[in-house]
């Protein structure tokens, strides 16, 4: 009796050029990433949002940024994405009511980059980031 559906993430995130911190370098999204979320579950329980990546992450040229890709919950730890997935949000149940949820990290929340060694000026680095939903 009814689903629960992750319906759309931000997609094409994009990482500021200017550090929030330079001892560790950190760059932050340059804008909110906002995950969208229906529960119709007539019995609905909690469920969980898992992050994760396909490849880490490579600029045109092949050069691999590995281990620099990191997630910040709203709690504030901090956990280093790879190919496994990692929980970053759990809500609570809606209840039995038709619920929208838009979880909405702000640029200094959710993904960031904090490289393992330098950044090639003037490329893109990129890869393919895979969001789920379990109950």
């Amino acid at each position: 009796m009814g689903e629960l559906t992750l319906l759309k993430v931000t997609d094409n995130i994009t990482f500021s050029t200017i550090p929030s911190s330079t001892k560790p370098l950190i760059l932050h999204k340059k804008n909110e990433t906002v995950v969208t979320v229906v529960d119709s579950r007539k019995n609905s329980s909690n469920w969980k949002i898992y992050i994760y990546y396909t490849n880490p992450m490579i600029e045109s040229d092949g050069k691999v940024l590995s281990d620099s890709l990191f997630f910040k919950k709203f709690n504030d730890e901090e956990i280093v994405l790879k190919t496994d997935k990692k929980l970053v949000f759990e809500s609570s149940g809606s209840s039995g009511n038709i619920n929208v949820s838009n979880i909405t990290f702000s640029p200094n929340k959710g993904l960031f980059l904090k490289p393992t060694k330098d950044l090639l000026e003037g490329e893109d680095y990129s890869t393919l980031i895979v969001w789920s939903i379990e109950e």
